[in-house]
Formats: structure tokens, C-alpha cells, sequence
């Protein structure tokens, strides 16, 4: 998972995105704006991980406080595991941020995806 804080200038809420891989290839995916104004990078962030964990968990769906204590009890139950990730290899970038070709490119072969010239 991952966000843009206040990326969208007009009401300077962030976007969450998370991508569900498997075997290497991407089988789910969201991008939404937050339905909050975050005041840090940081909330941002949880807001995204909460999201992506309710996703896992049926959709639920908590009051923001409340995510913050759901997410730590799934990490602290083994459910979901919480990593530090690169900023280079942080595959939601994809779907919350304008990129470069290159970056865009390098993302997209990391969900496993290819580009039309590819398959022909």
C-alpha cells in the first residue's frame, strides 16, 4: 500500500492505492482519495495500510481511530505483516502518483503486467 500526501490541491485530501500479488502478478488493486485531510505523512500512510488490511479481511470498514488499532492488532495477531519498502520498488506508486517512463514502466513490470507492443 501507499499514499500521496495532499496531492490533490484543490482539497488537499491524499490517495490510498494497494496492489494484491500473486504468484507475481497483480490480482487485485485500488486507488480512491482519502475521505480525510490528513495532518502528516504518517496518517496518510495508515490511513492506506488500514485499507489495504480491511480489503483482506472482507472490506470492513472502521472509523479511522478504530483502523489504527485494527491494523496494529492484525500485525501483533500475525496477520498482516507491516515491511519497510524502498521507495523505488513500492509498487502502488503506480496508482497514486504521477512518474516518470522509466519508473512507470519498472512498476508495471513489477505487477506483472506488459505493454501491448510486448504481447504481439
Amino acid at each position: 500500500s501507499d499514499s500521496d500526501y495532499a496531492g490533490d490541491l484543490d482539497d488537499r485530501k491524499s490517495t490510498s492505492g494497494y496492489v494484491f500479488l500473486l504468484s507475481g502478478a497483480a490480482v487485485s488493486w485500488s486507488s480512491k482519495k482519502q475521505p480525510v485531510v490528513t495532518l502528516s505523512t504518517t496518517e496518510a500512510e495508515f490511513i492506506a495500510a488500514a485499507s489495504c488490511a480491511c480489503q483482506v479481511l472482507h472490506g470492513r470498514s472502521k472509523h479511522i481511530d478504530v483502523r489504527f488499532h485494527f491494523l496494529r492488532d492484525l500485525t501483533k495477531e500475525g496477520v498482516v505483516e507491516l515491511s519497510y519498502c524502498k521507495s523505488d520498488e513500492q509498487i502502488a506508486d503506480i496508482l497514486t502518483k504521477p512518474l516518470k517512463a522509466d519508473s512507470f514502466m519498472k512498476l508495471r513490470a513489477l505487477l506483472g503486467m506488459c505493454s501491448k507492443e510486448e504481447i504481439n
